[in-house]
């Protein structure tokens, strides 16, 4: 009979297309960001050479770590409408006023700003015309209300009232009972899906350009995590304690007390980005590290609270043998200049800057 011929099948590997790609980690993006630092500052060195700048003694100088993280120079457009404008400067983040980032507002986003500088300075009880020079629709002013305001309260009393003023301008215009009956009807996906979502879109004018993307969370669960690539509000304020205040915990207690979502906040005090991770349930407070940092090097509470330097001393009469003269020592002679003036009472320093 006939003889079956059997053809031989070759089987080729799928192509990387055609592979699933795994689900970014925070481990996989740390390694990332510390091979595309190592690069950034392997050509920088490469171009202080080229200059005939020798690197080592440029480090020294500005007193600047070499292993200090590299921002890439690049110009982004965000906000509504993507119509503001932000241009990042190649720089070390280290130096905080080189890498300082150039911001352009859009008409909408200054009315945003403009707002929430009248809503805090009520709340700090001041006139808003003294902020900035009275130009109330610019960062400058938002962030000197913010400093203002954290002067006169306690960390306890900013986190209740920038909270409330996080739950008005958040439910303001939705009816009663609106986010209770969400609760109850919608999937928990779906709420953190939505509110990271707003968070990513609609606040952007305060924190800069974001991106939004959905990884595995610690306990196995998705989670949806907001990147702030460097916080504006961080960045103009350069303190701790507005972070943690009047951001940090109060956006933490809203996510879980109005729309059921557990809400942490990452913040990056040396490099000012942020990570919001949506439907992860925030950590102790008495571990979080982000409520253990100090105050920053710049920042702008610690200097308004700095007190003046004392007076001098009065300079005394000295005698022949170096002791001071003996009028010195006697406080009959009123009105004498060797007798200093007396201190009935201390006077109030100002409350230094709290983080906790």
């Amino acid at each position: 009979g006939p003889r079956r011929v059997i053809k031989r099948t070759v089987t080729k590997p799928p192509s990387e297309a055609a592979m699933p790609k795994p689900k970014p980690t925070v481990a996989g993006e740390r390694e990332w960001a510390r091979l595309e630092t190592k690069r950034a500052q392997a050509d920088a060195a490469k171009r202080r050479g080229a200059n005939g700048t020798n690197g080592a003694a440029v480090n020294q100088s500005n007193q600047i770590p070499s292993d200090a993280p590299w921002q890439k120079e690049s110009v982004m457009s965000y906000s509504f409408f993507q119509q503001s404008k932000v241009r990042y400067p190649a720089a070390s983040l280290a130096d905080h006023h080189a890498s300082q980032a150039t911001y352009e507002d859009s008409e909408l986003d200054k009315t945003a700003i403009q707002v929430n500088v009248h809503t805090l300075a009520e709340a700090a009880g001041i006139d808003p015309g003294t902020l900035n020079g009275g130009d109330t629709r610019s960062f400058a002013a938002l962030a000197e209300a913010a400093h203002r305001l954290q002067r006169q309260h306690s960390p306890e009393d900013l986190r209740r009232i920038v909270g409330r003023i996080m739950r008005t301008q958040v439910t303001g215009g939705m009816p009663p009972m609106a986010t209770g009956i969400a609760q109850m009807l919608l999937p928990g996906v779906v709420l953190r899906e939505t509110t990271g979502a707003v968070a990513s879109e609609m606040a952007e004018w305060m924190f800069g350009p974001t991106t939004r993307e959905t990884m595995a969370g610690p306990n196995g669960t998705d989670v949806t995590v907001v990147n702030v690539k460097k916080c504006r509000y961080l960045e103009a304020s350069g303190c701790a304690g507005v972070c943690v205040n009047m951001c940090k915990l109060p956006a933490q207690d809203v996510m879980r007390e109005e729309f059921g979502v557990g809400l942490y906040m990452a913040p990056n005090f040396d490099d000012c980005s942020c990570r919001m991770y949506f439907g992860q349930e925030p950590l102790p407070e008495q571990i979080d590290p982000a409520l253990s940092k100090g105050c920053l090097s710049r920042c702008g509470v610690a200097a308004m609270n700095t007190p003046p330097p004392p007076p001098p001393a009065p300079e005394l009469p000295v005698g022949a043998d170096g002791w001071p003269e003996a009028t010195a020592w006697t406080e009959d002679a009123a009105g004498s200049n060797l007798v200093p003036t007396r201190i009935e009472k201390c006077p109030e320093l100002p409350k230094k800057a709290r983080v906790i």
